[in-house]
């Protein structure tokens, strides 16, 4: 389950990051923040906040990462175009960094009025003989528990999460660099898919997270 209604707030702002916190804390509403999109990874985990409010070049991967929560967008100037790209993209809500703390409140608990204050509950996710625990973050076939290194499985969500589109080695190479493996190349995305296959139970060629010849990795 997730927290309902609390909110997690991280910009590069710390003004506007301290005084969102505290105004949304004066009506008696959970809130917590943090310095860097590491650290809002980390506390969404670990919290499961309902709202997740992040810089708008953050926003994009937190709606990828966290697809369950609802996603808010804060730009330093409002922007037509970005607006557009990121509301297309599954980012739930735009905003510029200028509007009063009030109207940011009463966005967030429209949003969570909107959808119900409520996370859809997601069933485990099949893939041949595997099943995938999302929230749980676990990986059983057969009845037996997979054991998977943490960035080797948020990879492995993405994939989920785009299935059945082709991800780039470059869109990998994104990932895994904004998840901190150190100095990310082709090398470390060759690996981490090696290691996904190995987790699935694929062995030979792959039935399932499968090579397309000079673009990436698709999963089936």
């Amino acid at each position: 389950m997730y927290s309902e209604g609390k909110t997690l707030i991280s910009h590069p702002d710390k003004d506007f990051t301290q005084n969102t916190a505290d105004y949304i804390s004066s009506w008696q509403q959970s809130v917590i923040t943090a310095e860097n999109y590491d650290a809002v990874a980390e506390l969404a985990r670990r919290e499961k906040p309902t709202v997740i409010m992040v810089a708008a070049e953050d926003s994009l991967l937190a709606a990828v990462e966290f697809p369950d929560r609802l996603i808010v967008a804060v730009d330093d100037e409002y922007d037509s175009d970005t607006a557009a790209d990121l509301l297309t993209e599954g980012v739930d809500q735009y905003m510029e960094k200028s509007l009063p703390p009030r109207l940011l409140y009463s966005t967030i608990k429209a949003l969570e009025r909107r959808h119900g204050g409520k996370k859809v509950i997601k069933p485990p996710i099949r893939i041949g003989e595997s099943e995938i625990d999302l929230e749980g973050r676990e990986i059983s076939r057969n009845g037996e528990s997979v054991h998977l290194q943490k960035h080797c499985f948020d990879v492995l969500e993405y994939f989920i999460n785009n299935r059945g589109r082709i991800i780039s080695k470059t869109q990998l190479m994104y990932y895994l660099d904004n998840d901190h493996t150190e100095s990310p190349d082709t090398s470390s995305v060759r690996i981490a898919v090696q290691k996904i296959r190995q987790a699935l139970g694929e062995k030979g060629k792959p039935n399932h997270l499968k090579n397309v010849h000079g673009m990436g990795y698709v999963l089936d």
